[in-house]
């Protein structure tokens, strides 16, 4: 089934995988002794080109002389979806290897077992398409087949197998499968759990006194024996109607969007897990826990300005949650327009200029004056950015910009630099605080939303243009998409000679 081919002519991925690495030979990747099942590298296997899930395109992989069609679990789809793949042999081995790389390189990013692949490409040539079953992080046995129940377990009068509600259940793992348990785990303090999932039911291990676990494997609804089926689930129909929503007295579908919403979990204070089953409203759920701010990592999310914790609760009771960059309407300025706002000014060429950033952000406008030789002072409101300016060496102020005055710098400086939040004319009162807290000749070049420069219908916008006018002020369009998160554009004003004007 699989080409053979000389082990010379690959190189090996380092263990994690990069767009630099792979254009690159590295270190050997560390395989499983008997190579990665398929079912844990690959989440669907088809003829023809197809969609996994809500939007994860296949893409094509080289068997031999067939060409299949395969969605990769995520760690690896998001490194590899756009390169051309191939599944060969070198040696004893079958690989899974990328094929389109600078001068024909092939480079070797997992290793499969040898049986659990080829039968699933057998399974996906006789069906047209097989498709993995939703795991716990990875599983024991190969995900892409549902197992008989006592292929998995086996009676036992000491029961350390847990259904609904943590009832037990008269049986363990079989041998064999406790043999694979045993050489897996990194804690023996750990339970088994049964739960149904769709028309299967899976098998998952957790531990006891750390986070973590995985799934054993996936059994047959059809193979799971009475008893089991009613000892699992209370309403002893093997699955209950609805579930009770704990916000209100309601009863609520137990596929609706609130219920699922009830099934993530947070981890803790950093991270909130997905259930292993399928989601009905999973599209929904991943748009409103993204837009609180959450980047998806291997079944869950992941939060690095906000509590975890927090955002779940607020969601499941059924209130919006912004991302904290847009509480904060902190867009981050790119390297080339940081250096503009610099460059345009003459305080650049003067190594005693007093020049203010007032919303320093990650520090891009105040790494470009510091690298002219000039300490800039620097204020910052968001705590998650303070901290970034703070590892870099900055003695940065941490206020609300809009309540501090002059005197909380030292006096009125040469010249502002800056990018203020933007939204609802915030920007605007930035600006017109910046000019309070500079001296008379003194420069201001800072990038706003072109929505305070654009919409002269608004009566402030119209004297905010006027007053722009009379300081002879030179105006740059930044293109829409500039910033990340936004697709509004921007403008950079640039004042050479500020004159305070009467009220």
């Amino acid at each position: 089934m699989f080409n053979q081919l000389d082990l010379l002519e690959y190189h090996f991925s380092p263990a994690v995988v990069t767009r630099d690495s792979l254009k690159n030979s590295g270190a050997f990747l560390r395989h499983q002794p008997s190579g990665s099942l398929a079912g844990n590298v690959l989440r669907s296997l088809a003829l023809e080109k197809h969609v996994f899930g809500a939007d994860w395109d296949s893409m094509p992989v080289q068997v031999g002389n067939q060409t299949f069609h395969c969605v990769l679990e995520s760690d690896r789809y998001f490194r590899l979806e756009k390169l051309n793949l191939a599944i060969e042999k070198v040696e004893d081995r079958v690989v899974l290897v990328a094929v389109n790389l600078p001068k024909g390189i092939k480079m070797i990013v997992d290793e499969l077992n040898p049986v659990s692949i080829e039968r699933a490409c057998c399974d996906a040539m006789e069906k047209g398409y097989i498709e993995s079953h939703s795991t716990y992080r990875s599983s024991l046995l190969d995900p892409f087949v549902a197992v008989d129940f006592w292929d998995v377990f086996e009676k036992s009068e000491t029961p350390k197998v847990y259904g609904a509600k943590f009832k037990r259940l008269p049986i363990k793992l079989s041998k064999k499968v406790q043999e694979k348990v045993d050489k897996h785990v990194v804690n023996h303090d750990y339970r088994i759990e049964l739960a149904r999932q769709g028309d299967t039911w899976r098998v998952t291990l957790r531990y006891e006194f750390i986070i973590g676990g995985f799934t054993v494997g996936i059994i047959s609804g059809t193979s799971i024996p009475a008893m089991i089926e009613i000892a699992i689930d209370d309403s002893g129909q093997g699955k209950p109607s609805a579930v009770e929503n704990t916000s209100s007295n309601n009863v609520v579908e137990l596929d609706s969007y609130e219920a699922e919403l009830k099934l993530l979990t947070a981890v803790d204070s950093k991270r909130i897990e997905l259930p292993t089953r399928q989601l009905k409203h999973y599209t929904s759920i991943r748009s409103k826990v993204k837009a609180a701010g959450g980047v998806y990592r291997r079944n869950g999310f992941d939060f690095s300005d906000r509590c975890a914790k927090e955002v779940l609760s607020t969601l499941q009771n059924g209130e919006v949650v912004k991302a904290k960059f847009k509480e904060m309407a902190f867009f981050a300025t790119p390297s080339n327009w940081s250096k503009f706002v610099v460059d345009v000014t003459r305080s650049k060429s003067d190594p005693n200029a007093r020049i203010f950033e007032p919303h320093a952000g990650h520090g891009a406008i105040a790494d470009e004056i510091k690298a002219l030789g000039i300490e800039p002072i620097v204020n910052e409101l968001w705590s998650e950015n303070l901290k970034v300016l703070q590892d870099k060496g900055y003695d940065c102020h941490n206020k609300d910009f809009l309540t501090m005055t002059a005197d909380d710098i030292g006096g009125q400086v040469d010249c502002i630099c800056g990018n203020p939040p933007w939204g609802n004319r915030v920007d605007l009162k930035h600006f017109l605080h910046c000019l309070t807290m500079l001296r008379s000749g003194g420069e201001i070049s800072m990038i706003v939303s072109e929505s305070i420069v654009d919409n002269e219908k608004v009566k402030a916008i119209r004297e905010f243009k006027q007053l722009l006018d009379r300081q002879g002020a030179v105006l740059t369009r930044v293109p829409p998409g500039t910033f990340e998160n936004t697709a509004v554009g921007g403008i950079h004003i640039y004042i050479e000679n500020y004159m305070p004007e009467k009220e």
